[in-house]
Order: C-alpha cells, then structure tokens, then sequence
C-alpha cells in the first residue's frame, strides 16, 4: 500500500478555512493509500484526554486569538481533529497516551513563552502527529521535544516498529476503517 507523508500547517486566522483544509487532507486517505503526517493545526484535539483545559475564552485578553481558535467565540475549534478521525486518521500522540501509558505525549506544544501564555491563556496542544489507524500498533514511541531558543513549538518525534509498520501498510485494500478503533482496542487491552 502506498504511503502519503506530509507536513501541513492549516490557517492560524479561520476556523472555516481549517475546515476545509482538514477535509483536503481527509481526501489523502483512501483504502489504497496509508497517511502519515506532521501538524500545527491551530486547533485543538477532541479528544478530552488533554493535560489543560481548554481557555476560558471570555477570560482571554487576546480578542483577535480567541477569534482565530474559536467558532463563534466561545467554542474551541476541534473540527479539524473529528474530521481526520472519522476518516481513520489518528493522533498519534493520544494513541501514544492511551495505549502505550506514554502520558507525556499530550504535553501542549503551544503557547510556550510565557508573555503569549498571559494574553492567549494557558499552554495548549495544538501540533500533531496523524497516522492512518492500520499504522498505529506499529507506534512504539512519541516524544516531545522542547527547543528553546529555537521555536514556540516542540519537535514531535514518534518511533516506529518497522515490521509491524510494513504489516499495516499491507493490509488489504478493503481495509474497514470504522471497525479497526474496535479491532485496536481489543488487541491492546
């Protein structure tokens, strides 16, 4: 099965247009084609599993970012992260969290210097990892790597078993998405 790797950055500014965006990338995923990708997508997971609460948004004095990371004003935008799961796109660190006990993988990656924290409220995740659900019992590790003095954001590194990894790319073209979540659990239960 071919592999799609991709590195994206969607709209800082428009929820509507992270929308869209998440749905151009949903159209990468097909049953021939496995995805793997790197994110900052200005948004936030669905997830509930986050070690922050999302902002009090009419707490937050930065008007314009709430306007930016929100839909409607009070409402943290996490469309991009329900559409790509409903088409089997995964957040690799949340698999990393959930099945692999690597809590640490859910660390915000945003907001890092403390003078954008006070006007746009506390650190948040919002850089990603996804990877096509076939790939995930590959996943062996997610780290998050502050670079100080370099960027605002971590380097997100996720390691792989490459046997496992080439198992999943071989899965049969009729792969059935919606049931590998059930399928999954089962096998790291």
């Amino acid at each position: 099965m071919p592999l799609q790797l991709a590195s994206v950055h969607l709209s800082f500014r428009s929820p509507a247009r992270r929308q869209i965006e998440a749905g151009n990338i949903a159209t990468w995923h097909r049953r021939d084609r496995a995805v793997l990708l790197g994110a900052d997508f200005n948004s936030y997971s669905a997830s509930g599993q986050e070690q922050q609460p999302f902002p009090d948004w009419p707490t937050i004095p930065d008007r314009t970012h709430q306007e930016h990371r929100t839909r409607g004003g009070n409402e943290s935008d996490t469309e991009p992260d329900r559409a790509l799961t409903r088409v089997g796109i995964d957040d690799v660190a949340l698999h990393a969290a959930t099945h692999l006990g690597q809590a640490d993988a859910l660390v915000p990656t945003a907001s890092q210097y403390p003078g954008v924290a006070l006007r746009q409220g506390p650190p948040q995740r919002i850089d990603f990892q996804r990877a096509s659900r076939v790939l995930l019992p590959a996943l062996v590790e997610f780290k998050v790597i502050p670079l100080p003095g370099l960027s605002d954001h971590p380097l997100l590194v996720s390691v792989w078993d490459e046997e496992a990894f080439m198992t999943g790319l071989a899965r049969h073209p009729d792969f059935d998405y919606r049931s590998a979540r059930t399928e999954l659990e089962s096998r790291t239960s």
